[in-house]
């Protein structure tokens, strides 16, 4: 969901990464129709997607075992870690500023798999069926926001 909202002299735009990025790299009406509060029917291709994605859940939930990760295992940078599905949210917030406006937008969303080996920090987004074999440039939006930190 898109929503924006409007304080005084600043608009703040919030939205999911997903929503924000699908937007962007497969339906570039997907902004303006949220803006609209308009949600269109799930397509075919994104019902089967949507079920593949909790299939491939629900197996990791079955077979594979992760230890937990302590704050101080993930503070050593020497150390190497793999968390999965903690329910890892990562927030960007950028300010514009227009001739006529202030706008704030803010990006959030759930992280799919963090991984450190050798000191490199490994995001990794598993959205989909085809993220497997298919880069596409809603994937590569994705990553950027899940690791542009300040």
């Amino acid at each position: 969901m898109i929503k924006i909202n409007k304080e005084k002299d600043i608009t703040f735009l919030s939205a999911a990464v997903t929503d924000f990025a699908d937007s962007l790299g497969y339906c570039e009406y997907k902004i303006p129709l949220s803006i609209k509060g308009i949600k269109p029917r799930p397509t075919q291709a994104l019902i089967q997607g949507t079920k593949a994605h909790h299939e491939k859940q629900q197996y990791e939930q079955e077979h594979v075992e992760l230890e937990p990760v302590t704050i101080t295992e993930i503070k050593d940078e020497k150390r190497d870690i793999e968390f999965a599905r903690e329910n890892i949210y990562s927030t960007l917030t950028i300010p514009f500023e227009f001739p006529t406006e202030n706008v704030l937008v803010s990006l959030s969303g759930r992280i799919d798999k963090i991984m450190r080996i050798d000191s490199t920090l490994i995001v990794q987004d598993k959205d989909s069926a085809i993220s497997q074999s298919i880069t596409s440039s809603a994937n590569i939006s994705k990553l950027n926001i899940f690791c542009k930190k300040k």
